[in-house]
């Protein structure tokens, strides 16, 4: 699965490494793609880990 993941990462980037090429991105762009990426991925986690103790019983 984590394999998957990263392949779907590695195509998206080198999908749109053309506009990133060509606009000139900095690393300072490319930190902030990183940290969106990292913000979603543990908002994911968080719905994850609520859905796991919804079905056991706990409420928020």
């Amino acid at each position: 699965m984590l394999g998957a993941g990263g392949l779907g990462v590695a195509g998206l980037g080198l999908t749109f490494w053309p506009e990133l090429d060509r606009s000139g991105a900095t690393l300072a762009d490319l930190k902030g793609m990183g940290l969106a990426v990292l913000g979603t991925s543990l908002f994911s986690l968080g719905n994850m880990i609520s859905l796991r103790h919804s079905n056991g019983g706990s409420s928020p």
